[in-house]
């Protein structure tokens, strides 16, 4: 089950390298979100690929990363295609990213955009959660949506 716009997946390193699970679910972009020097899958034919580098670390201010990634992830794919958004496990900084999309676009607090997000993995053990630093700086990013509003 995609979530944001019904194009965005999130899964680990294994499911990032799993061409018959990419095509099966239309993935054309892949986005690695990293460490300081993160592993990406190899390139494809057709298949662009992004890195940007996520501290999980509750003093860090998500917006010194998130630009980066969120411009990916609204970026036009070719062919209408879906997105990936992976780390080494699929559980805490892709879901950290693809919640904080999901908030951005939707206007859902941190809790709704982490249960959307949760079951849209690509094989593995997709979808547990955000761990402490990154839930930090999502309720950050949410107080200061609904600031904004």
């Amino acid at each position: 089950r995609a979530v944001v716009d019904g194009r965005l997946y999130i899964g680990d390193a294994v499911a990032a390298r799993d061409a018959g699970r990419l095509g099966a679910h239309r993935v054309r972009r892949t986005l690695c979100i990293g460490l300081r020097s993160p592993t990406p899958p190899e390139h494809r034919d057709g298949h662009s690929l992004e890195v940007p580098t996520a501290l999980d670390e509750p003093h860090e201010q998500v917006f010194l990363w998130i630009a980066s990634a969120i411009a990916a992830l609204g970026a036009p794919v070719e062919g209408g295609g879906a997105i990936l958004v992976h780390c080494a496990q699929g559980q805490s900084r892709s879901v950290a990213t693809a919640a904080l999309a999901a908030m951005l676009r939707t206007g859902f607090t941190v809790a709704e955009a982490v249960a959307a997000v949760d079951g849209a993995g690509i094989g593995g053990l997709c979808g547990a959660g955000v761990n402490r630093g990154f839930a930090c700086q999502l309720a950050l990013a949410g107080a200061m949506a609904a600031h904004k509003r």
